[in-house]
């Protein structure tokens, strides 16, 4: 059996159980993974038979032509794998989850935290760091008081970031250092920028950014 460090060594196999750990009693089938992770079907097949058939950590169920995998509960490793996937690569989905519906055009993670999902090799995360969060829109202040509660269940401190739609463009046209700088690697959109397209890191150029205030405006 492979230890925690070697179960998580693959970007894919960390977001795959996070996925599964968060949806426990619901449970996947390979395409649904690889549908609202953005991971190529092959390598989804490679991390769900290693998974189940080496490591004995996920129960396949078969329904008809398909199966559903769930997470082994009964796993010597489930409860610690568990913990330890939920505290870092669950991040987004729990910030995700606890901003949903808020009035918020744009939310999202950045700084370290989204430079080490995005397999930074000068990434300064270390598994106990705050985490950055930008939110931009009319219930920043809201949502600032909805972080307190995954701030408690994470065991991490979230430092949010708060800009109103008019003060973010203001920085933005004005080519703010600290915009700029967060904007330079990878971010995690959690709401808005592509975020229903799965909670991947990825870089958001400036001009994009523009177009989307033009969008926001209109709306």
């Amino acid at each position: 059996m492979a230890g925690i460090t070697d179960l998580l060594a693959s970007r894919y196999r960390r977001e795959i159980l996070a996925l599964l750990f968060q949806n426990e009693e619901r449970g996947f089938y390979q395409r649904d993974i690889s549908r609202r992770l953005g991971i190529p079907i092959g390598n989804v097949n490679r991390e769900i038979r290693r998974l189940e058939e080496g490591e004995g950590l996920l129960n396949g169920e078969r329904l008809g032509n398909l199966i559903l995998y769930r997470p082994n509960k009964r796993h010597p490793l489930y409860k610690e794998l568990r913990s330890m996937v939920l505290k870092t690569v669950g991040i987004p989905h729990t910030l995700q989850t606890a901003l949903q519906g808020l009035p918020l055009e744009l939310a999202l993670i950045f700084g370290s935290c989204a430079h080490e999902a995005a397999g930074l090799k000068d990434s300064r995360w270390s598994g106990t760091s705050d985490i950055d969060v930008m939110l931009v829109g009319p219930g920043v202040r809201q949502a600032e008081r909805q972080l307190r509660g995954p701030e408690k269940q994470l065991g991490r401190s979230i430092n949010p970031v708060s800009y109103s739609l008019e003060e973010f463009g203001r920085k933005i046209r004005q080519k703010d250092e600290f915009l700029l700088e967060a904007f330079r690697k990878p971010v995690i959109p959690l709401l808005g920028l592509g975020a229903k397209n799965g909670l991947r890191p990825r870089r958001i150029r400036r001009d994009v950014l523009l177009k989307k205030l033009k969008e926001w405006k209109r709306g």
